[in-house]
């Protein structure tokens, strides 16, 4: 009797010891969700006309600085000199009354040194001056209606040297590489309240200042509202462009019936004979992951895995469900993939293309399933993300910071800033048309 209640005794403390085990691997090793996380609401609206006291000021610059620094992966990365002077600097600036107004210029600063294009404070535009132009090489271009660049570059916006601006841009909005500072030179400069913040006195009418074959000219430009539902279609639907070709637009990652559709769509056209697939992902914002994986799988192809470090904080904790509120968990990456080889897969890509739609393109890119075509996106391909939104109590500004860093499937391309396409189209040049010809050709 006394043997058997030893056995038992001895197999309760080996499970006990497995469990305490396996608990421990759990909790150290793996992101446990462990409560419904918190839905994110604005508790009001940003004032910046609002004049915040001395007081209210460095509170909610000791709160913004809190919740980066507990929040963000870079920390975990050592000592970064570029963030420690714009750290000092905003809590320099940051110690007297200002308007709301001046206190977002100078968080907007301060979190540019993160150089993550997912972190920042929202900054809601209304109005935008009514011109088609971009920045490119080092000019600010303007185009024609049908997107095609002419000669003539914009100098001075309300008598201030170009230059002056793209470095006020430079230093208030993020940017994770050279084609996302690109896109914010066109953008910011066109919109009222980075203009203002730029030192741009604000009329209804904007005088700029054009250089061109013929020599300099002066114009003026109204402003216009701006759609911030934004004018990108987020569909997801397919077609067969011929017997052998299909086309899928995916305008946004989810996992719903259209894609469900799309998918099953795929699979028929897979098995009548299609051999060229193209996946359009131009504009698109990103979103759930797996809509990408699951037409890589209906096309038999396995691609590789992102790595993650996963850092727990008691932001991303509320709004994520978390077990921890602080310490890290660590995700390998593997390019080890699987290509069809009786599918030409092509993907196109621009500088909107972003978080997970890029990872749609990086997948394809790094395990050679496919070619990547038209432009390369602001988004990098081993970067930071899955953000977590906040706001400041006194000043009401909202923000987003990202809680992990992802690293491409690829170890060896890890420090690349741009997924650079493999079938590059000029400006003005319809990348599904230059795929079409491609594919006509072979």
């Amino acid at each position: 009797m006394k043997r058997s209640i030893k056995i038992f005794l001895w197999i309760g403390a080996s499970l006990l010891l497995i469990s305490l085990v396996f608990c421990g691997y759990l909790y150290f090793f793996k992101p446990i969700s462990m409560h419904k996380p918190l839905v994110y609401s604005s508790k009001g609206n940003v004032v910046l006309e609002k004049e915040l006291t001395k007081e209210e000021v460095k509170e909610d610059v000791k709160s913004m600085i809190n919740i980066i620094e507990e929040t963000h992966p870079i920390f975990l990365e050592g000592e970064n000199k570029k963030y420690q002077a714009a750290k000092e600097n905003f809590i320099k600036v940051c110690n007297n009354a200002m308007t709301t107004s001046q206190f977002q210029l100078e968080a907007s600063k301060y979190l540019c040194s993160l150089e993550d294009g997912h972190t920042g404070i929202r900054w809601n535009e209304v109005e935008a001056l009514d011109i088609n132009w971009l920045y490119l090489n080092g000019k600010l271009s303007l185009m024609d209606k049908d997107n095609k660049i002419i000669d003539k570059e914009v100098v001075k916006i309300n008598g201030i040297n170009i230059e002056a601006l793209i470095k006020g841009v430079k230093e208030i909005f993020p940017a994770e590489n050279y084609v996302a500072e690109n896109k914010n030179i066109a953008n910011r400069l066109k919109g009222k309240l980075a203009l203002e913040a730029l030192g741009v006195e604000v009329n209804d009418k904007v005088p700029l200042t054009i250089k061109g074959n013929n020599g300099y000219e002066d114009i003026t430009v109204k402003y216009a509202p701006i759609n911030n539902t934004g004018n990108y279609s987020r569909e997801i639907s397919s077609k067969k462009i011929d017997s052998k070709t299909f086309y899928i637009r995916l305008g946004i990652c989810e996992v719903n019936n259209s894609l469900n559709s799309v998918i099953e769509d795929l699979k028929s056209a897979m098995n009548e004979g299609g051999t060229n697939v193209i996946i359009d992902v131009r504009d698109n914002p990103g979103g759930n992951s797996q809509a990408c994986t699951k037409l890589l799988d209906a096309m038999n192809m396995k691609p590789g895995h992102f790595g993650a470090v996963i850092r727990f904080s008691p932001l991303a904790q509320k709004y994520r469900g978390y077990l921890r509120s602080h310490g890290k968990v660590i995700l390998s990456n593997s390019n080890s993939s699987k290509k069809n080889e009786n599918i030409d897969l092509y993907v196109i890509t621009n500088e909107n293309t972003f978080s997970s739609a890029q990872w749609l393109a990086t997948w394809v890119q790094d395990g050679k399933l496919g070619d990547i075509a038209g432009s390369a996106s602001s988004n990098m391909p081993s970067s930071y993300g899955d953000v977590v939104y906040f706001q400041l109590s006194n000043s009401k500004i909202e923000g987003s910071v990202s809680h992990k860093k992802f690293t491409r499937p690829d170890s060896s391309k890890d420090k690349e800033r741009a997924l650079e396409p493999d079938i590059k189209v000029e400006i003005g040049q319809d990348p599904l048309q230059k795929v079409k010809e491609i594919i006509k050709e072979k």
